[in-house]
């Protein structure tokens, strides 16, 4: 059979019979006639009285769905009546399978009767702006400003938020939680001539922590060994210096002249302090511990897209960083939370062994985007997969409403084939 006729008769059905909207069950865009008109097949040239798109589930066997279609009687040749001699052929099986998909409406990110942004960033839960809208006091936003202008400032750590990331990253093997980006304050060693107060950074109890992964720990400063405070016995920091003859890398912008970096990040780090030494030891007890040096944990992201020198940060007050989070299990909100998300179809809750009874986060399933946390909120491509099998007694055309977490339905043809 020719595969453009096949085709012919499967938009026919799939266009005007299978629209996704409940309860019409056509198209919309398909013509309505009266109650004389006559559909026809056009692939095999036939008139259909009757689609049944659902299977018969009152008896244990598996019943394909049908169509009902007028074939004509036979006459032999001596009937008076006779035409011609009407042979219905649609011998041999054909088979397509093809997938559509429907895009659902736009996912809520907040909880109902919430704002759901503050200035141009958004805010989705467990994170919210005012009463009943944040899951519990360390997800609560306050807004100050108006408009495009205002910023949001996350008031359990007194900071202010700059982007929010509810989804853990995929891109990778490694087991990343959701993060937050909020500013921090850059810190100074004592001899500098525009330090302010020596801005430490505590977090602790919360359940934010700097992000390993996504932050990398930058110092600059002349006869400097910089080096990441109260990490004990491990040592995580770096050394720059600013002397003529070092040889360094001119394509790093903090290769050793006056700047390092090191991506080495302690996990799990809810404390921000640095301490300042001298590369020379000897120097730590008189000049050497004199030279204005500083110190900041940033976003890797931020700083190579900004193009940033790290080597002005003097004149820089905050920079942006990455904070991990997850939901506490504490009280009756959270634990209401978990077991609601847990028997969610299009939701994902990784938890591991170890902090089964501490924490958790949710990911929307596969296939599916954005906020697990609100009812609905979890948005996919509904596919319609379709099969059209012409074979020598019958016809099948199935449809087979589906989403992306099913990945298999099993078809069996009257000749007890089976169709996969």
């Amino acid at each position: 059979m020719p595969v453009h006729l096949v085709m012919q008769a499967f938009m026919l059905l799939l266009a005007c019979e299978l629209a996704e909207a409940a309860p019409p069950i056509a198209n919309p865009n398909c013509k309505r006639t009266g109650g004389s008109a006559q559909a026809f097949l056009t692939s095999i040239d036939k008139e259909v009285r009757q689609i049944i798109i659902s299977n018969n589930t009152s008896t244990n066997n598996f019943i394909e769905p049908t169509v009902q279609v007028q074939v004509p009687t036979i006459y032999s040749k001596y009937f008076k009546y006779a035409g011609n001699h009407s042979t219905v052929n649609i011998t041999g099986t054909f088979m397509l399978l093809l997938t559509y998909e429907l895009a659902e409406a736009a996912p809520p990110i907040a909880k109902p009767n919430c704002k759901s942004s503050c200035g141009n960033l958004q805010i989705p839960y467990p994170f919210g702006i005012g009463p009943d809208c944040y899951l519990d006091k360390w997800f609560e936003i306050v807004c100050k400003g108006t408009g495009g202008s205002a910023q949001a400032f996350l008031t359990s750590i007194d900071k202010e938020v700059r982007q929010i990331n509810i989804i853990s990253n995929s891109s990778t093997n490694k087991f990343i939680e959701p993060t937050v980006q909020v500013q921090v304050p850059t810190i100074y060693s004592t001899y500098c001539r525009h330090a302010g107060n020596h801005s430490i950074v505590n977090i602790t109890g919360s359940p934010f922590h700097f992000s390993h992964y996504h932050n990398t720990f930058v110092s600059v400063g002349c006869d400097n060994n910089a080096i990441i405070a109260n990490i004990f016995p491990k040592i995580f920091g770096c050394e720059s210096d600013c002397k003529k003859d070092m040889k360094v890398d001119k394509e790093v912008k903090c290769s050793g002249l006056n700047c390092c970096e090191s991506t080495n990040i302690p996990p799990n780090l809810q404390t921000f302090d640095a301490i300042f030494r001298s590369i020379n030891k000897s120097n730590d007890r008189d000049e050497g511990i004199k030279h204005c040096k500083y110190a900041f944990l940033a976003d890797k992201g931020w700083l190579e897209k900004s193009k940033r020198d790290p080597s002005s940060v003097k004149y820089w007050e905050y920079v942006p960083v990455v904070l991990e989070w997850a939901i506490f299990l504490r009280d009756n909100n959270s634990h209401k939370l978990y077991h609601f998300l847990e028997g969610r179809r299009k939701v994902s809750c990784p938890i591991s062994d170890e902090n089964k009874d501490y924490s958790f986060f949710c990911n929307c399933a596969p296939g599916y985007k954005g906020n697990p946390y609100v009812d609905g909120g979890c948005e996919g491509k509904l596919q319609i997969h379709t099969v059209l099998v012409l074979h020598e007694y019958s016809i099948l055309i199935a449809f087979v409403l589906d989403d992306t977490k099913v990945t298999k339905r099993i078809f069996y043809s009257t000749s007890s084939k089976r169709i996969y």
